[in-house]
């Protein structure tokens, strides 16, 4: 808990530091009068964001902050937030990555999964410039390729790089471990991976890794012609390359491939398969990121308030990972296995951040009430349930009537285009209340006028709600 204080005093210090508001600030002239949205304030509510538009969050900043930020205007903390280089957000993202840790260990190495998601940012031509573009023959867009460096065991973001779209996964993992000090590790690495340049790199830095393999004729032929469990290989037309071998057999009786430069015999057969399932949680980091922090509702459509967002939920993450590790201490030392809902406590986490940023005095108090609450949202973990993964076949012919009903659109865009053409139709004609649906995006982009309201609470008076209505306790509720 020590560890996060001195994070948010860590924070504190660099927001009131004019050397580091210079470093920081796009322009020498930048952040030097005084005015009412400061470097520090600008930067709290960039933070204290929740995935919501800044037309509806800017009004809410004074009284999240208990008046710290005076009642700006959208376009007013637009015009502040241009002028911070997002470099202060990355920056403060790597601290995060430094004090927000806990150093778990596997057979006493530290563990890290590397892999890449592509995410959709505004698409204007100064993105599209930088991020590239991606699409099919018919449209494309601004697009970008997002690599994360990630500990499973620590459930941490040790580093995290946006970059262009069409970038090689390969060279992103490069520019990862050379940005990133790592001894005594394994890495984790999905089939995307392998190849001879990528081993030798391994290799050079001095780690140990585990790569997933496809199973097939396209493998190297040192691998196809392994038939053991375990065993050891060299490839022959390129004898600098030798592996360790391991094939075993998951729950639904499919064959999974592993290739590795462990050696040691401590680490067995089963063990491998632990390392294997390891990888599996920066799938559910890039849900988490993608989807429950709503990384692509970016706040604006520059370049720099792109990066800006993508440090800032990043260094959410690690607080929120932080809190539930903390708090997850002294749940699993009496009675059955449990773990924090995720989604729950980033509600919580988000409450509870414009007071965290601002209330010093308070501070360790709240993390203590934060803590209390993520202890009270569980749900018990049943290890070695799984559910068998389900296909859908669609036959020729209903491929054929489904594509001529929709005018060859996926269902989801065509039910979404007549929607819109309905809510157009209801506008246009009479006066009427539209809740949801995209309502008001569908309305501006067609240039009808129109009044758009979103009506909002406290976590804390929602979840008292939910309890009066339908007589849930506390834990249910949240």
């Amino acid at each position: 808990m020590k560890q996060l204080e001195q994070f948010f005093l860590l924070i504190d210090q660099c927001l009131n530091d004019t050397k580091f508001i210079r470093k920081h600030a796009l322009s020498e002239k930048d952040f030097t009068r005084n005015r009412i949205l400061t470097f520090r304030n600008t930067f709290w509510g960039l933070l204290a964001h929740t995935g919501a538009s800044l037309q509806s969050e800017i009004p809410l900043l004074t009284r999240k902050f208990c008046g710290e930020i005076p009642p700006v205007s959208p376009q007013a903390f637009s015009k502040a937030r241009n002028k911070m280089n997002y470099t202060s957000c990355k920056e403060l993202f790597e601290f995060s990555a430094k004090k927000l840790i806990f150093h778990k260990q596997y057979k006493g190495y530290f563990l890290a999964a590397v892999d890449a998601s592509k995410i959709l940012p505004p698409d204007t031509s100064e993105i599209r410039n930088v991020l590239g573009t991606c699409g099919n023959q018919f449209s494309e867009r601004a697009g970008a390729l997002v690599s994360l460096l990630y500990d499973p065991l620590s459930d941490h973001i040790i580093n995290g790089i946006l970059s262009n779209c069409n970038e090689s996964e390969r060279k992103n993992l490069y520019t990862l471990i050379e940005q990133t000090h790592l001894e005594n590790t394994i890495l984790l690495l999905d089939r995307g991976y392998p190849g001879k340049e990528v081993y030798r790199f391994l290799s050079q830095h001095k780690l140990k890794y585990v790569i997933r393999m496809g199973i097939g004729n396209s493998n190297p032929r040192y691998i196809r012609e392994s038939v053991n469990a375990d065993q050891i290989s060299t490839d022959i037309k390129n004898p600098d390359i030798t592996h360790r071998i391991i094939r075993f057999k998951l729950n639904d009786n499919s064959e999974e491939l592993l290739i590795t430069n462990i050696y040691d015999t401590q680490f067995t057969v089963e063990d491998f398969k632990t390392l294997y399932h390891f990888r599996w949680p920066i799938e559910t980091k890039y849900d988490e990121l993608k989807n429950k922090f709503q990384l692509e509702k970016f706040t604006g459509k520059t370049l720099n308030s792109v990066y800006q967002d993508f440090y800032n939920q990043m260094t959410k993450l690690n607080i929120i990972s932080y809190l539930r590790q903390i708090s997850s201490l002294e749940i699993n030392s009496v009675g059955h296995k449990k773990k924090i809902s995720i989604q729950a406590s980033i509600k919580v986490f988000l409450f509870y951040l414009p007071q965290l940023l601002h209330d010093t005095f308070r501070r360790i108090e709240i993390i203590h009430e934060i803590c209390m609450l993520l202890k009270k949202i569980l749900f018990p973990v049943r290890d070695g349930r799984s559910f068998s993964r389900k296909k859908k076949h669609t036959d020729l012919k209903t491929w054929f009537r489904e594509f001529n009903r929709y005018h060859g659109l996926p269902k989801q865009d065509a039910v979404f285009f007549n929607m819109s053409d309905l809510i157009c139709e209801l506008a246009k004609s009479e006066d009427c209340v539209i809740m949801g649906r995209c309502a008001d995006t569908i309305l501006k982009n067609n240039h009808i006028p129109h009044i758009s309201l979103f009506i909002s609470a406290p976590f804390q008076v929602r979840v008292q709600h939910v309890m009066d209505i339908r007589n849930m306790n506390l834990k249910q509720a949240v």
